[in-house]
């Protein structure tokens, strides 16, 4: 039920979804760059395009890429066992970054995302990333960073989640 009804929000209309389609220097994971660090960033990067309902990250994979979502919108979505559907855990829309959990703890896939809308991203293969480490390890040290910083701002905000409806 409660699934239904964050579609209705998302999708009909019922709330302000940005569409805007994101520079790399725009997104979060990339504050601090500077025009030279993003250019020899995104020589790493693969641009590629999903289609509505095309599973980007599969649950219990393997793979520790990281994805830079610069148009549209994905989900998140928690296999449930025993139940033979998902459940959504959250939406993100473009600007962010996803799938940086697995790039760090080399654990498998925790969730599904999947393609609400076709969305264009850029995808961090791991061993680009390694490449990185080796050849600009400033550049990786400062991804790594603002991964840090955007993964505490993410805690920060599931805390307080939490306490309003411990609270209510």
């Amino acid at each position: 039920m409660l699934e239904y009804i964050e579609d209705q929000i998302l999708f009909k209309g019922l709330c302000q979804i940005s569409k805007q389609e994101y520079a790399l220097a725009e997104m979060d994971i990339l504050t601090g760059f500077s025009e030279a660090e993003i250019r020899i960033l995104e020589a790493d990067l693969q641009f590629e395009t999903y289609h509505k309902g095309d599973v980007i990250i599969r649950q219990g994979d393997h793979d520790r890429d990281l994805f830079l979502l610069i148009s549209g919108i994905v989900s998140a979505k928690l296999h449930v066992k025993g139940k033979g559907h998902e459940r959504r855990l959250s939406s993100i829309n473009s600007g962010v970054c996803f799938g940086e959990i697995a790039m760090l703890d080399n654990k498998p896939r925790s969730v599904n995302v999947v393609a609400d809308e076709d969305v264009k991203l850029y995808r961090l293969p791991y061993m680009n990333f390694q490449g990185l480490q080796k050849k600009e390890p400033a550049i990786a040290n400062k991804l790594i960073m603002n991964i840090a910083l955007i993964l505490s701002e993410r805690m920060r905000s599931s805390t307080e989640e939490i306490k309003v409806l411990s609270e209510n």
